[in-house]
This record gives C-alpha cells, structure tokens and sequence, in this order.
C-alpha cells in the first residue's frame, strides 16, 4: 500500500490534500486558514510515480465550506483533494483555478474603487490562466488593473497575507462555539429539577430552554451569527437538504 492510500484509509471524517509540488505544503496550509485545533498531518518529499517528490496535508474531522478553495492552484497547480467521509472517499477531484476571485489579493491601482478607505466594495477579479501557472494574470473588474503571477505569489508569501471569513470548520467546532455563546450569555437553561421540564409553546416538555434574546453583547451574537452561517455553508459543501436538515434540528 502507498504512503497516499495508507494516508487516505485511515482518515474517519476529513480532508486529503495531494499532489502538492514538494516544499510548498506550508504555502497551502496559509491558503487554507485552519482553526487553531485542528489536527493535521504533513508529509515532504514523499515519492511521486508524478512528481518524483510531492508533499501531502491531511486534516482530521475538517470539511471544506467553500469552492474557493481552488486558490490553492496558485502554488499547487493541478494538486488533488479527497474528501473523506466514514472512512471512504466522498468526492476526489483536481484543484484547479477558479474563473472568478473575491475578496482575496489587493488591486494594485491605488486609485480602484477597491482600494476606498471608506465603503470599498470587495474585490474581485477575472482569472486568466496561462499555459504554465507562471502566466497566469489577474484582471480586476472595477478598473481593469492586471496583477501578474509574481505579484500575486509574492502577494501570499508575505507576511501580511490573511484570507478573511474563509477556510476551514468542523460540525465538532460550531457545536462547540454555539454551545459557549448560550452559556457565556445566559441563553441557556435547565429547569430547577429534571422531573420538572419546561413546557414549550408546542405543548412538549424540554429538558432545556434556549432563549437567544438573552444575547445581546457583540460577542456572543458575532459568534451565534459565524455558526449558523458555518453551519449552512457545512450543509450547502455536504449536498445536503438545507430546508429540511435545520427543520430536523429545530425539532430536537
């Protein structure tokens, strides 16, 4: 078995990246905005029938909440993603460059509509791939301003780059962080004797009651409103029922 299969089978719930051109994992770990937690696997310079060497990244009880992740094409070109699901591969596919890209690099046109100090829309730009990654172009759509590959690697190498309201979560960590925003802020509560439950409007008794009107700190909403919006775009990466996976939920 191969260092990628042995990889690959012992993944419950998670993600494998690979095909990742050797030295260039920690590139793509910036890429992917990982939670503080997350438990992670590097491999450098592992052979390749492809690449003769390759580096390969794995991420443990992790999912994806967007396509955009095809921006790791910009330092990994042509690398692939496994997505891992009760220990089978749920979906295999090669990361390649999106058409479009928002709200990631900087126009260079200090004068853009982008680069406002005060109500700058978000940028965003058309892609034109090149036949080799190194002539891949970046054109913005409110000013035309091209930004080359060099820029735009330099752009991610440098210390300044963050990628805002991106990256990567688990159903494991919006659990967690809503359950703490109901406690921090009293949303959360039990009744006095568990032979006492609260009675919901429904007519059914509960053992706990949740009312996030308590909440009215910016923390705690700031937090409620990343989780549901996480847990959506969860949903929406799975292909599942939207509609009906929250109605089952909010009969629990």
């Amino acid at each position: 078995m191969s260092n990628r299969q042995l990889l690959v089978s012992k993944i419950e719930n998670g993600i494998v990246i690979d095909h990742i051109p050797a030295g260039k994992a920690f590139l793509v770990l910036k890429l992917l905005k990982l939670p503080n937690d997350a438990e992670t696997l590097i491999a450098q310079n592992v052979e390749s029938g492809r690449l003769g060497k390759k580096d390969l990244i794995k991420i443990e009880g992790t999912y994806l909440t967007s396509s955009e992740i095809d921006i790791i094409a910009f330092v990994a070109p042509k690398s692939t993603l496994n997505i891992i699901q009760d220990w089978d591969v749920k979906e295999k596919r090669t990361i390649d460059l999106p058409d479009l890209i928002k709200g990631v690099f900087q126009c260079p046109n200090l004068l853009c509509p982008t680069n406002r100090e005060l109500a700058a829309p978000e940028t965003e730009f058309r892609v034109e791939r090149g036949e080799k990654i190194e002539e891949t172009k970046l054109h913005c759509t409110y000013c035309g301003s091209i930004t080359w590959y060099g820029s735009i690697l330099d752009s991610i190498k440098s210390e300044q780059f963050r990628i805002e309201g991106r990256g990567l979560v688990s159903e494991a960590k919006i659990e967690k962080i809503f359950l703490e925003a109901l406690i921090k802020g009293g949303a959360l509560r039990f009744p006095p004797s568990p032979d006492h439950p609260f009675m919901l409007k429904s007519g059914r008794p509960s053992p706990y009651f949740i009312n996030l009107g308590a909440l009215t700190d910016g923390e705690s909403l700031a937090k409620v409103k990343w989780a549901f919006a996480s847990y959506i775009a969860l949903l929406m990466e799975k292909g599942e029922n939207i509609r009906l996976r929250l109605r089952f939920r909010s009969k629990l």
